[in-house]
């Protein structure tokens, strides 16, 4: 995020110039880092630098551009210009950072550099700022010690595509020759009338706080509100609410025990639930390795009292701590840096749900499978290896843990033995979170094996989505489908919610498709007006076949749909709706570049594939 600031920063610096040659800009922008070195030298900022600095105020950046910031300046640089400009500025200042530990600047230094860069831009606080570059400082200089870290490499894995990530030691393939020629493809079909099925709950994004203090400040200074530490709010409007808020803030404690106790009273019939990540909430710069462990032990804890059905879970991007940093276990990575405590966590907490024959996957990189029947199994991964995000793909990119490859080995045996898979993954396909490498290559497997994983279920963006994938080799055939259920958590303008799936039962010639799914949730502005003594009004919110009429929720009949929503805008707005949960500040008329967005983001399943979307919906 800093590196993606310090290229707007650098913008602003470029902005005034009448001749946008990349000579010049360089040259600007060499000029602008060089003031910054001298002014951590001598303590005073030059003229130029301190009319850059006045120029732009970022400290809402999570929350919405600042009072102070006026992005007009960015339209002297036309779109086309503006990509290879960042680029080079991207690569300008991370060079300055890389410069700075090479001439020997202690951790203490690079920090005090780092946070007084992150407060000169007015980004945070300083206990926000701190906090994260603290958090994070040993991991990177860890990495730099150990790999050749190129500047173009960061920007290219953070800012993807905007900047290119062209070296060939991120370009690579896992050879699933061994797997053999693609079986004969048979298209879905509904399954015959009185077939059995069966119901799976989906939970997702739980982000508890175990510091929300009802009444507390929900308009705080702070990326995340609404906590004991915070102070009183300025008024009886800035209050947050008891059974949560909308504002940007996470879940109470006691509001996650009231889902789990009304889904156990409402639905005795589910088989099994899968949870697809994050435990923790929002405070990522108070996060420790104690505190996350709580919180993720606390969870699972809580399910295992209340469910009497195995639980599936994964990992999301918040579960490490630093946030975001997931690395393969080796023995090589010292333990202040080592992903290895929250494996170990994991295989302990998850031991009562999963076999012994999973933990040493668990242990190696946070992945597994299991049988969930005879004929299906269950296959978690740790998709979190590819968030763009996560520094340790400078570390080690190539298929981390192996876990790419272990997929493909486990999906072929599958494949021979005639049972089926589902794939749960926090971070759902496509949208710009995926390493276009990582991405690439298990869309080839997904590809591959279509056959055999009949569907997948992710997390991460909080929303009610969908998504389509097609066949590579003729993109009018739809393949395979992915699910993504909104979280529990309110962060931020949703309301919470849950999601119950029927899916086919075993039968023969079951493809274990999913069927059909309701929504659940509740209206926090009724809960919150109701008060404490009165449990939330759990509802139903929708289900999907009744409101799309669909028949099934199979790859050709989503397919079918989105051409629908294409011809009937009525029903993208239902979608819209559905999105945020009916939350009261997200129900905006979605007008058509609304829509068009929509409908790309269904069929965009790897980052920068854009083919399906303009077939679509042709860019004006």
């Amino acid at each position: 995020m800093l590196i993606q600031v310090l290229c707007v920063l650098g913008l602003v610096v470029v902005s005034t110039s009448n001749a946008l040659n990349e000579g010049h800009i360089l040259d600007k922008i060499e000029l602008f880092a060089q003031d910054y070195d001298d002014y951590f030298l001598t303590g005073r900022k030059s003229a130029k630098l301190e009319e850059a600095l006045n120029l732009i105020s970022l400290r809402t950046m999570w929350k919405g551009a600042s009072p102070k910031f006026d992005p007009s300046f960015l339209d002297l640089i036309s779109p086309e210009e503006r990509e290879p400009i960042t680029c080079l500025i991207c690569d300008t200042l991370v060079n300055q950072v890389l410069g700075w530990i090479e001439a020997g600047e202690t951790r203490e230094q690079l920090v005090e550099r780092v946070v007084t860069i992150c407060l000169d831009l007015n980004i945070q606080k300083e206990n926000v700022c701190r906090g994260l570059i603290e958090s994070n400082i040993d991991i990177v200089l860890f990495i730099v010690a150990n790999r050749e870290v190129r500047a173009a490499d960061v920007c290219g894995m953070a800012m993807f595509p905007s900047c290119p990530l062209d070296n060939p030691a991120f370009n690579w393939t896992v050879d699933i020759s061994s797997a053999g020629p693609k079986p004969p493809i048979t298209i879905p079909e509904l399954p015959p009338e009185g077939s059995p099925t069966f119901k799976v709950l989906h939970i997702s994004d739980l982000h508890l706080d175990l510091l929300y203090a009802p009444g507390s400040n929900a308009e705080c200074d702070e990326p995340t509100c609404c906590r004991a530490d915070q102070g009183l709010p300025a008024n009886e409007s800035a209050a947050s609410g008891y059974w949560g808020d909308y504002r940007d803030c996470d879940t109470p404690w006691h509001s996650f025990v009231n889902m789990l106790e009304h889904i156990r009273d409402t639905h005795p019939d589910i088989s099994y639930v899968i949870f697809t990540g994050d435990t923790p909430d929002h405070v990522v710069w108070q996060t420790s390795v104690e505190y996350n462990t709580e919180l993720f032990t606390s969870a699972f804890r809580e399910m295992a009292r209340v469910f009497s059905v195995p639980v599936y879970p994964i990992f999301g991007n918040h579960e490490p701590h630093p946030l975001n940093q997931f690395v393969e276990q080796d023995i090589s990575i010292p333990d202040n840096v080592s992903s290895r405590w929250l494996y170990e966590t994991a295989r302990d907490s998850w031991s009562q749900w999963l076999p012994p024959d999973t933990h040493n996957d668990i242990l190696s990189g946070g992945f597994y499978a299991t049988q969930a029947s005879d004929e299906l199994w269950i296959i978690g991964i740790n998709n979190n290896f590819c968030y763009n995000y996560n520094f340790w793909t400078l570390y080690e990119n190539e298929d981390p843990g192996g876990q790419l490859k272990w997929l493909a080995d486990l999906l072929t045996a599958l494949e021979s033995q005639g049972r089926k898979a589902h794939i749960l993954g926090h971070i759902p396909p496509g949208g710009g979170s995926c390493v276009n490498t990582w991405g690439k290559e298990f869309k080839k497997i997904l590809d591959r094996f279509e056959s055999t994983v009949t569907a997948q279920f992710n997390g991460h963006s909080h929303s009610d989505q969908f998504f389509v994938y097609y066949d590579p080799e003729d993109l009018s055939r739809p393949s395979g489908v992915a699910f993504l259920s909104g979280s529990m958590t309110p962060y931020s303008d949703k309301n919470p919610e849950y999601r119950v799936y029927t899916i086919e039962g075993s039968y023969p010639g079951s493809q274990y498709r999913v069927l059909d799914h309701e929504n659940w949730y509740y209206n926090l502005t009724e809960a919150n007006e109701n008060g404490p003594d009165v449990l939330p009004n759990w509802r139903k919110l929708y289900t999907f076949n009744e409101e799309f009429g669909t028949k099934a929720l199979n790859p050709t009949e989503l397919d079918l749909l989105i051409k629908r929503m294409i011809s009937d805008p009525t029903l993208i707005e239902k979608y819209h709706r559905f999105h945020a949960s009916m939350a009261d500040p997200s129900l905006g008329i979605c007008d058509e570049a609304c829509q068009r967005g929509y409908i790309c983001r269904m069929v965009e399943t790897l980052e920068g594939d854009l083919r399906k979307c303009e077939e679509l919906w042709p860019p004006q």
